[in-house]
């Protein structure tokens, strides 16, 4: 526009002085002054700055907004750039308003809409995917409008324990151990959703109940939370390491384990024994004939370091020897798993019979190992 005075200018000089060069009648001359603002409408619903155009060859004095509308700033290079800010919709509805720009001798006005708020995709901010499971409230805040969050609008549930929104923070409580899922609803429609795993404040290892483990022979301890979570650690390591994720005895001996869970800080022990000869895999099952007994046994006998071996039955502890198997051993520090599998019959009671293992080791050392049915 100022191009456009400029010409009018030129236009008016032009007829004062004369186009030919001869002496003209008197001309008067007047710039026609216009403000034009560019149309952006619809604005987005959730409230944003936006700029706007004022083309004017005129001095703004002054502008009219709407509530909802305020002025953030101005540049000026060939033309004039406001910057507005639209507040957020909360209406529920599509609104509408005029701005309006008044120069000393002109104004323009421009007409813009705004669609309600909806908000999708919203985060949580520093909501972990775990969290402890010990019945006190965490809070994370709502994010991008925590104070869109505040209102009744929005609900909020967890699968177990409690979940509400206050001051634009959700708050969770949680007591049960597992995986459950986080829901924010507006209205009826779902705009969040996350599975958060909340691990118990307590900690057990679990190992297999009861039994002794063979020297040489891998096994497993495992934590009753996610394993991330469980620091597991062996004072000892002279009679129990770990390797390739498993523990083995190096000796017979006794080790103390203990387990600390990283969350909570609480901890718990348990303590394993070591032996050349264990059992594993015990199975029995009994038969009774008039006076007669009909017995079934099936085990596997582990034996470290063994030359030879000899399984067999008892009916108690000094009896003849029952069922008897003999065979060869790895030797050499190796381990050997022997299937010992037999059936009797006689006039007994099952909680008579015992099993038993003798080995002779690489070094000629006997080791023995017996085993109440």
């Amino acid at each position: 526009m100022k191009t456009i005075s400029r010409l009018f200018l030129f236009l008016a000089v032009l007829c004062l002085t004369g186009c030919s060069g001869e002496e003209g009648p008197d001309v008067t001359v007047s710039i026609i002054k216009e403000t034009h603002i560019v149309n952006i409408s619809p604005l987005p619903g959730e409230g944003c700055e936006f700029e706007a155009d004022v083309l004017s060859n005129d001095y703004v004095e002054s502008m009219k907004l709407p509530e909802w509308i305020s002025f953030v700033s101005s540049r000026s290079l060939t033309k004039y750039i406001y910057k507005f800010k639209a507040e957020p919709n909360k209406t529920g509805k599509e609104r509408s308003g005029t701005i309006i720009i008044y120069g000393e001798d002109s104004s323009g006005k421009t007409t813009v809409t705004q669609k309600p708020y909806n908000p999708t995709g919203i985060e949580i901010d520093g909501i972990d995917n775990v969290i402890l499971a010990d019945g006190k409230t965490y809070t994370f805040p709502i994010k991008p409008v925590p104070e869109y969050a505040g209102t009744s609008e929005l609900k909020v549930s967890i699968t177990a324990g409690s979940a509400f929104i206050k001051d634009g923070n959700i708050h969770i409580c949680c007591d049960t151990a597992g995986t459950h899922t986080l829901e924010v609803m507006l209205g009826n429609k779902n705009i969040y959703t996350k599975e958060i795993t909340f691990v118990s404040p307590e900690i057990s290892l679990n190992v297999r109940d009861g039994a002794e483990y063979c020297i040489g022979q891998p096994f497993e301890i495992t934590a009753d939370i996610p394993q991330e979570y469980a620091e597991i650690s062996v004072p000892d390591e002279t009679i129990l390491k770990k390797k390739d994720g498993k523990y083995v005895f190096t000796k017979e001996g006794e080790a103390e384990i203990t387990a600390r869970n990283i969350l909570s800080g609480k901890e718990t022990k348990i303590h394993v024994y070591s032996s050349y000869i264990t059992f594993s895999d015990i199975s029995s099952s009994m038969v009774q004939i008039g006076s007669y007994s009909i017995l079934s046994i099936g085990t596997v006998a582990n034996m470290y370091d063994a030359e030879s071996y000899t399984i067999y039955i008892t009916v108690g502890t000094d009896s003849e020897k029952l069922a008897t198997k003999e065979g060869t051993g790895s030797g050499q520090g190796k381990l050997t798993a022997e299937e010992y599998s037999c059936t009797i019959k006689g006039n007994f009671n099952k909680e008579d019979l015992w099993i038993h293992v003798e080995t002779v080791t690489s070094n000629g050392e006997k080791k023995t190992k017996s085993i109440h049915l």
